[in-house]
Parts: C-alpha cells; structure tokens; sequence
C-alpha cells in the first residue's frame, strides 16, 4: 500500500520521511509572507561564520577541517521558519534524486546547505552538489520532514523534541516545524569547485601550463593561473548551462582572464588560445590588436564584437554570472541580477569549458601574468513542480564515528 510510481522514493502513506529539494528549500530560504531570501538567515546577506553557537545571523562555515561540524544543538542562528543548520554545519541529503525523476534506488541525491569547511557561496539559495546514496562520511546528514495529524497543523513549532539513537552513528532530531510549500526555482549543479584541496582536482579538470613557467596551483582557497595556466573541464556539458564564479586579478597591468564556452578542448599552439569556442574575456590590458580595444574590457565572443567597459583594480575579487542557452550568452559582474552584456551567437563547437589566464607572453614588455579564482559552479535551473505541505524543520546530522 501507499505504492507512488511517480515517486518510488516516497510511500505515499509514510509519516516521516527524507525532505525533498523543494521542502528543504522551502525551510531555508522561505519567509512566512512568501517572500524568498538568498540564506537560510531571512537574508539575502550570508550570516556570520562560527564554530558553533546559537545566536542569531550565524552559521557553521569557513572553518579548519580538523575543527569538525558543530553539535546539532549547536549549528548557528535559526531561519524564519524556525529551522537550524540549514547553512553550513554538514552537508544534507534530500530525497530528490539529480535528475529529478526518483525512479533508481541507486542513483544520486541532491545535497544542499555546504558543511563547515566550504565558504558561503556554497550554501545560498542556488547551489546544490549531489552523491550517491552509499556515500558515508562526517559531512552529510539529512533532513526529516512529516505531516502532523490535522488538528495539530496550527501549531507551527514543536520545539525541543531530542531523540538519540546510538549504535554505529548517532542521529539527533530537533524542532518540528510544519509549512506551506508552495514552490521554488532551484538548480542541479554539473560542477563545482571551491579550490580547497592541495591540488588542482584532476577527477574535474584537465590541467594545462603550455609555457616553460606556466602553472595552475591552489592557494589558500583559490586556484592560482599563472602565466597562461589553464583548465578544460572533463565533464561534457549540455547545451545551456550557467557559469558562476569570482575571480581576481593578482599580477601584471596587461594581464587577461576568459572563461572559454562551447570549446572542444582544442587549443591552438601558437597563442595557446581555444579556436572553436565562444568566450567571455575579463581585460586589464591596453591597445588595439584585434582581441580587445582599450582597457579594462569585457568581451564576449570572439576578438571582441561584444565590448563593455569596465574598470579591474588589482587583487579585487569580481563575482560573474554567464547564461548560455546556446542561443545567447549574457553576462552578469558583480550585479548578478542585472545582464551587463549579451550577445546572440550559435557559434562554438564543443560542449566543455574552457578557463585560462591569456596574459601576454614573453616578448611583451610585461610579463607578471596571475589570476587567482575563488571558485565555480556550472548548474541547470530546474523548475520547482511541487506543492507541497512541508515539514521543514526537522534537522537530522549524521555522525561517522572514528
């Protein structure tokens, strides 16, 4: 009984179950008018990184991996639905598989919130990763959602409800919260990449340095493109996809920073530049040979038919936002709600991406070429398709002992 076939994950009879991406979503970044926020603290400012606490506008991130997450108890400020942890802390599973169909009991979950390592990108109202269900590690946790019987749907809290199961792992649940769903725009994210490892990751990307003293390295967080370094994607990518990042110019004055779209991984040895891609260039540099006109420029396509000016300072971070649909291409920097540019082109032959320091090479009179990017994430926006009654609330962590 209670069997869904358009939900094999869900018995349409059970009381308690793994809260969807919509629900999870709902009791995050939902208000009580309806209105939405970007963080799980009724802001659309990231809250103050802690190593625990309860005060209000904090959460559990940025911190050293040997630090660990925060006791359940523990995990930072309470969004307006009354839920906690919902930034930071541990990684949560929903109940939403990546593909949004639920029918593969094998098949990967979407994970949202970030942990307590990842910095606040990670965890806002547009991101998400996903694992597969055997994945068992100290980050991931889950989320517990349930629909009280009627004559309780006024109560909007069930507050210090604290069960604890001990055997192999220990599970926590805390504060019952009852809600209304009434849908959301969320997205599935093909890559991402804080940069928090020793090294480039290889399992994500190919890694370049064409010139004798080119390099890619990561450094306190953000990886280091010097001279020319470059990195292709080793995922194939669909036809429309969105590119987010944040990216800071660290070297010379001539100095130049693309991320190359549609590109087959191809480069072209004697300017080591991808010739069958379309791409969105950030420049600091002077002149008029063609690839740029004047300074501080932002281009899209190739040699410059897009131009928009824009002035780079050095060792600023500058957050982008690239929508292609395969039809167009428009860039947002800084303001990542308003386009700053966009153009209409079918052109580029592959389906990778491309991200490269194109700084002048040695016979040009400055050569000091470094671009340091804070992360990236490329996501498909998925449709919300539920409307649902929601328990969101409910804060499941799930602890690997060692």
């Amino acid at each position: 009984m209670g069997y869904n076939a358009n939900n094999l994950f869900r018995n349409s009879l059970a009381k308690y179950w793994i809260a969807s991406s919509d629900e999870w979503y709902k009791g995050a970044y939902g208000n009580l008018d309806g209105t939405w926020n970007n963080y799980a603290n009724g802001s659309d400012s990231a809250p103050a990184a802690v190593a625990s606490g309860t005060a209000a506008n904090t959460a559990v991130y940025d911190q050293s991996v040997s630090t660990g997450p925060a006791d359940i108890t523990n995990a930072g400020g309470l969004s307006p639905w009354g839920t906690m942890g919902q930034d930071g802390n541990v990684w949560e599973w929903t109940e939403t598989a990546l593909d949004g169909i639920n029918n593969r009991a094998g098949e990967s979950r979407l994970l949202r919130g970030g942990n307590w390592v990842f910095r606040s990108h990670v965890f806002g109202a547009s991101e998400s990763v996903g694992d597969g269900p055997s994945a068992d590690t100290i980050e991931l946790g889950f989320r517990v959602a349930s629909v009280p019987e009627p004559s309780s749907l006024s109560l909007l809290a069930l507050g210090g409800l604290l069960v604890a199961l001990r055997r192999r792992r220990l599970i926590r649940l805390l504060a019952l919260l009852v809600l209304p769903l009434t849908g959301n725009a969320w997205s599935q994210v093909l890559l991402s990449d804080s940069f928090n490892g020793a090294s480039i990751d290889t399992s994500k990307w190919q890694v370049l340095a064409p010139l004798s003293d080119s390099s890619m390295t990561i450094s306190n967080g953000n990886a280091v493109f010097f001279q020319r370094g470059i990195l292709i994607s080793q995922q194939n990518l669909p036809s429309s996809y969105i590119v987010q990042g944040r990216f800071a110019f660290t070297g010379g004055s001539y100095d130049q920073f693309q991320i190359n779209l549609r590109t087959d991984g191809a480069l072209m040895q004697d300017w080591w530049n991808f010739p069958n891609d379309v791409y969105v260039g950030f420049s600091r540099r002077g002149g008029d040979d063609g690839d740029k006109i004047g300074q501080n420029n932002i281009y899209l396509q190739a040699y410059g038919s897009t131009v928009g000016n824009f002035t780079f300072l050095n060792d600023i971070y500058y957050d982008f936002k690239i929508v292609d649909t395969g039809n167009t291409i428009t860039l947002f920097l800084n303001d990542l709600e308003t386009p700053f540019l966009a153009t209409n082109t079918t052109a580029g032959s592959g389906n990778k991406i491309g991200i490269e320091n194109r700084g002048f090479v040695p016979w040009w009179p400055t050569y000091d070429n470094q671009v340091k990017l804070d992360y990236i994430t490329i996501s498909i926006p998925e449709p919300s398709s539920l409307s649902l009654l929601a328990l969101g609330g409910v804060v499941v962590a799930l602890r690997r002992r060692r």
